[in-house]
């Protein structure tokens, strides 16, 4: 019988769910990445709702479409997994302390049109799968190292 409960859950789950979970493990990694929050902006991550942890705005499809942390003081490396926030559309992380390079992994963010990483301590060159990004309107990753 179990194996039946498990056969029908994962066939009949809500793809929104899913996609909300795939989202939230992805959060989860970006904020292992983060060594410093003296702010505290991502001590409510981990409750149940992706949706409402700060900096986080999501679609009706409850996929993760915004993620705003700038001016947060927040430190340690951009985590390549971001570039699996499949539905993403704006990405600011600008005015924080972060470090190492840009992950060209962002550059599968297919649906992204803002992405602003500037005034942090990024260093290296700007990763060429960047330039697959067909819908970006806005970049700016000046003011690092």
């Amino acid at each position: 019988i179990l194996t039946f409960l498990l056969f029908f859950f994962l066939h009949t789950a809500s793809p929104a769910l899913l996609g909300e979970e795939d989202d939230r493990s992805v959060l989860l990694v970006f904020k292992a990445g983060v060594s410093g929050d003296p702010n505290g902006a991502l001590a409510g991550w981990g409750s149940p709702d992706v949706c409402n942890w700060t900096g986080v705005a999501c679609d009706t499809e409850r996929h993760v479409v915004k993620l705003i942390l700038s001016e947060q003081k927040l430190s340690g490396r951009v985590v390549p997994a971001l570039g699996n926030l499949s539905h993403l559309r704006t990405l600011n992380l600008s005015g924080n302390h972060f470090t190492g390079s840009v992950p060209p992994e962002l550059g599968n963010l297919s649906y992204l049109k803002f992405l602003d990483m500037s005034l942090n301590m990024l260093s290296g060159m700007i990763p060429p799968e960047l330039g697959n990004l067909s819908r970006l309107k806005f970049l700016d990753v000046s003011l690092n190292m």
